[in-house]
């Protein structure tokens, strides 16, 4: 009976023995591929910094292109309304001047 006993210990032992390499074994296979996630994820971070670091320096670049477009829209409208301002001046003046013309037509010379 005691033999049966120390038998039974000795397979439990070796159960509990077996289960406990095994949870080591799947312990080391998951901290092994937490470490190579992490690796991937430090350079995933490290490509997406340089990313973003490129696409504020684009932002930067674009933004000065349409500050840019907008002084020279600002310009070019403003030299534009000076030369309609001119041109509306000059017809108001060759308008007076018709309107003075015909008056000394009519008028009969002695």
């Amino acid at each position: 009976m005691l033999v049966r006993v120390r038998d039974e210990l000795n397979m439990t032992m070796d159960a509990y023995e077996t289960l406990y390499e095994s949870s080591v074994a799947y312990g080391l296979r998951k901290a092994l591929m937490s470490e190579s996630k992490k690796s991937e994820l430090e350079a995933k971070i490290v490509q997406m910094s340089l990313e973003n670091g490129e696409l504020t320096l684009n932002i930067s670049e674009v933004q000065a292109k349409i500050e840019e477009t907008e002084r020279k829209y600002v310009e070019q409208k403003a030299i534009e309304e000076a030369e309609h301002l001119k041109e509306v001046e000059l017809l108001k003046i060759a308008n007076q001047q018709m309107k003075v013309l015909p008056s000394f037509n009519s008028t009969p010379l002695h």
